[in-house]
């Protein structure tokens, strides 16, 4: 479920991120309606983190078992 989700994010992920930041330099608190429309989407993923390197990541052993799980 995770992958599908990142995967639908991931043509505007760059356009969401730079959005978020241009909303919180000009100190608007209310993001959520233009992040999700420059998602594109009724959700978005303001992290930094991507499915794929969360699963390079060490510290988050869940992913990484299941990463192993799916072969």
């Amino acid at each position: 479920m995770l992958r599908r989700l990142d995967y639908a994010l991931e043509a505007t992920k760059a356009k969401v991120l730079e959005t978020e930041q241009t909303l919180k330099e000009k100190g608007l608190e209310n993001r959520h309606g233009q992040l999700c429309r420059a998602a594109g989407y009724a959700f978005y993923n303001t992290s930094k983190f991507t499915y794929e390197s969360l699963l390079g990541t060490s510290k988050n052993h869940f992913l990484t078992t299941r990463r192993r799980m799916s072969g």
